[in-house]
């Protein structure tokens, strides 16, 4: 599973969900059940919402306007108070403390082989090219792909709802031409058919969709009838 910047952002945040699913995560992983990756991209993703929270914080304590007022003007200056930026950058180390390597890993992408040859950049181009999906997220997902993970964990509802649809068409444009590079790149085929069902390689769930997937694949597991996680992740 890969866990793009919003999920994290959300667990720091103290959102009720995505602790529910950070404790199923946990759980998961300290079973050897699940591996789950991150990237330096989704930290640094990560690190600016918490900035961008952070500046505000210091605006509206420093302003007589209404915060409301303020989040409206708002523009980036780049303006934020040395202690300020301490505190996002604690509130992300914190994180990557608790959670790496032991839960989380931070993705480190070999460049031998594939890498030297093609642009990195040039899968989530793709991606972006053929779909509605944003630059930045274009590269979460590229990482996800790469990683060869069965999930992508994520709150914007948006961006699971782009990737789901495009995995679920075979004639999808994102589908295809991602497909097709992907495996220029690594030499890994992605068949169109598995257990003569559509495969779709990855899907993308929010947090109660994941604690609601990760609860029943356990409840499988504890009867005796267990199969493999990725298997039962796409029922």
């Amino acid at each position: 599973m890969y866990l793009d910047s919003d999920s994290i952002v959300r667990e720091i945040d103290g959102d009720a969900e995505a602790r529910a699913a950070y404790d199923m995560l946990e759980n998961l992983a300290m079973q050897g059940y699940l591996r789950s990756y991150t990237s330096n991209f989704s930290l640094m993703e990560a690190l600016d919402q918490i900035k961008y929270d952070e500046y505000l914080r210091d605006m509206i304590k420093r302003s007589s306007s209404p915060p409301r007022t303020i989040v409206h003007n708002y523009r980036q200056d780049r303006q934020l108070s040395s202690h300020s930026l301490g505190v996002a950058r604690s509130r992300i180390e914190a994180w990557v403390s608790r959670y790496t390597p032991g839960t989380i890993v931070v993705a480190q992408l070999s460049s031998k082989g594939f890498l030297k040859e093609v642009d990195p950049f040039f899968l989530p181009y793709t991606i972006a090219l053929h779909s509605a999906i944003f630059a930045p997220d274009a590269v979460h997902f590229s990482y996800a792909l790469l990683l060869g993970c069965d999930l992508l964990l994520s709150s914007d509802y948006q961006f699971c709802k782009e990737i789901n649809r495009a995995m679920s068409d075979r004639n999808s444009p994102l589908r295809k031409e991602t497909f097709q590079l992907l495996e220029s790149m690594t030499g890994v085929n992605q068949p169109q058919k598995k257990n003569n069902k559509l495969n779709i390689p990855i899907q993308a769930v929010g947090f109660k969709p994941f604690v609601k997937i990760a609860q029943h694949w356990r409840l499988q597991s504890r009867s005796g009838s267990a199969t493999a996680l990725s298997t039962e992740l796409r029922l």
